[in-house]
């Protein structure tokens, strides 16, 4: 029997179908971001876990344990074609309460903090490196100061997100259509900087002519290849050789990047055709991550070398002193002073900052949906929920998200590790949660997983395939949450009890709010429960 609509805030939610399934990939791509996984990821893995080779953790280790989940959010997706996601999916298959706590943790660690953050990385991660590259590449000490000033002014780095945060406001707001138009003209820019051209060059070269190149450039800093791994060990940095044991180890540093491939379902309710669309997204988005992962992996440490990488990221992320150059010590620096070409390290650059405003606005589009769809249902003011007719995008989710964005912009800029720990336990326990919901929803929501078109609904040997998917899924997110308490940067501490104690009373503040807008319609005379029998209308 279909409920009926008056529960919802009108017949129709108002949002266009424009998107493709080109855009739902680069939704998937953009918040893993090529660009910065190839400036930090290998150092940041190799420094976290000493020995640990980021292109297996990531091109291997992270493809074997994202199969099935991408498999679990295909299907899910597939029945459940709507602008909320996860929220949709959990508060329909398991619980409305649940789902309300998953909508406000995802929204807040995930989407908003990656917006807001982000803003930051674009300063710190490639302008930066970018920028002092540019001052070598040709001879300007202007360009030095700013590359050192851009790279340690906290105030400089938060004025510079502002700007970007407010680009990005004006690109969600536009419409889908006008949104896919500046895809198309982002992602060849992104994609043919990261990965084409940073593979295809350091195919070229080696470590011999890297060395050479570095030295050069080094002395100028009084300094050189083999001293800064010198310096470094001295300083404390654990340098080790290659270790499948600390590559396993690393999937917390795989999932606080790849994230999982679930940034594609928030565009379904505004793609056409999305059944097809998301599960091409979903699955193109994560082989493409993976593949070039593995290769830029494979040339980054064959190039630069396995143990200057570990050194240099020793210097990056612990702020040790004795640091000797003028610029984060990501790869991106380290690819400019080898090709020694200020036309194409210029591009590079502009490549990188392509894939940072996807991302960003990848990120605002996921809260800004979030907010709509929490609206939609009334579980928060349904003025969240309004469009604008010019732009048929909710406005108003638009302008709270870039609130929230600004917030974590400036605890980034301050208290960066911090902030990012917190986030990679809140995001990875809604993935959790999710591939529960996969698990279970076929048997305890048996005639709408039958109603799901195929494949979605397929069984094997009479075993839905979706709570296989979800079975494999959860034993993989229960590992990675393993290797996240075990890590030396949570671990179990007085820290990493604070990061959970936060996420969970996030999860409470869902639940509390889900109760509070029950009370409050039934005051109404709506039952608040009624929407969550069925699937939101389009």
């Amino acid at each position: 029997m279909t409920v009926s609509r008056k529960v919802f805030v009108r017949d129709a939610t108002g949002l266009v179908r424009s998107l493709t399934w080109f855009d739902g990939m680069m939704f998937t791509l953009a918040y893993y971001n090529i660009a910065v996984a190839a400036f930090i990821v290998f150092g940041w893995g190799s420094w976290l876990f000493p020995g640990a080779n980021m292109a297996i953790s990531v091109g291997v280790i992270g493809l074997l344990v994202d199969i099935p989940i991408v498999i679990g959010y295909s299907f899910l997706a597939m029945g459940m074609p709507r602008a909320g996601g996860d929220y949709v999916f959990v508060s329909r298959a398991l619980s409305a309460p649940l789902g309300t706590g998953v909508a406000f943790v995802f929204m807040i660690f995930f989407a908003i903090f990656s917006y807001g953050q982000n803003a930051w990385f674009a300063v710190t991660t490639a302008l930066s490196p970018g920028l002092a590259v540019l001052s070598y590449n040709m001879n300007s000490p202007s360009l030095a100061n700013w590359a050192t000033m851009t790279g340690t002014q906290a105030n400089l780095q938060v004025a510079i997100g502002l700007v970007l945060i407010a680009i990005t406001f004006i690109l969600t707001l536009v419409p889908t259509s006008a949104l896919h138009k500046v895809f198309m003209v982002l992602s060849p820019i992104a994609l043919l900087g990261y990965p084409i051209i940073y593979i295809g060059m350091l195919l070229t070269s080696s470590n011999a002519a890297f060395q050479s190149a570095f030295n050069t450039y080094a002395a100028l800093y009084s300094t050189s290849y083999q001293g800064i791994i010198d310096s470094a060990t001295k300083g404390g940095a654990l340098i080790e050789p290659f270790s499948w044991a600390a590559s396993l180890a690393a999937l917390p540093i795989v999932y606080a990047t790849l994230a999982f491939p679930n940034s594609a379902v928030y565009t379904a309710g505004e793609t056409k055709r999305p059944m097809r669309a998301i599960p091409i997204a979903l699955a193109l988005g994560v082989v493409i991550i993976c593949v070039s992962t593995y290769f830029m992996g494979l040339v980054t440490y064959g190039v630069f070398g396995f143990n200057f990488i570990q050194a240099t990221a020793f210097y990056g992320f612990s702020g040790a002193a004795g640091y000797p150059l003028p610029a984060p010590p990501f790869t991106n620096l380290f690819f400019g002073i080898l090709f020694n070409n200020a036309a194409l390290n210029a591009f590079m650059l502009l490549s990188a900052e392509a894939w940072e405003l996807l991302l960003m606005v990848s990120c605002s589009f996921i809260a800004s949906r979030l907010l709509f769809s929490l609206a939609f249902d009334r579980v928060i003011p349904s003025g969240f929920a309004d469009i604008s007719e010019r732009f048929h995008t909710p406005l108003k989710a638009n302008i709270i998200s870039g609130i929230g964005a600004i917030i974590f912009l400036v605890a980034s800029a301050y208290n960066f590790l911090g902030t990012y720990v917190n986030s990679i336990v809140a995001w990875t326990s809604v993935y959790l949660i999710v591939m529960l919901t996969a698990t279970i929803f076929p048997f305890i929501k048996k005639a709408t997983f039958e109603s799901f078109p195929p494949p979605a609904n397929k069984r094997i040997g009479g075993f839905p395939v979706m709570s296989i998917a979800g079975i494999f899924g959860t034993i993989a997110i229960l590992v990675v949450f393993y290797e996240l308490f075990a890590s030396p940067v949570v671990g179990v501490s007085s820290g990493s009890i604070v990061s959970s104690f936060i996420v969970v009373l996030v999860y409470g503040i869902g639940f509390a709010i889900y109760y509070a807008a029950k009370i409050y319609n039934k005051k109404q005379g709506i039952d608040l429960g009624l929407v969550f029998k069925e699937i939101p209308p389009e």
